[in-house]
């Protein structure tokens, strides 16, 4: 199976079966015309350490 790491940290994540992602949150951005563009995963702790000031 191909790696995935973490967009913010780089830490591989897990996957238990192909094409799930253990612990990890989607990162992706809304267009204009209603279109989502996805970037890649971040961790649960990058995604906390994100949305928490």
């Amino acid at each position: 199976m191909k790696t995935i790491r973490c967009l913010d940290c780089g830490k591989v994540l897990e996957q238990p079966m192909k094409g799930i992602v253990a612990e990890a949150w989607i990162r992706y951005e809304r267009d204009d015309k209603g279109g989502i563009y996805f970037f890649g995963y971040v961790c649960n702790q990058c995604h906390f350490d994100a949305i928490i000031f």
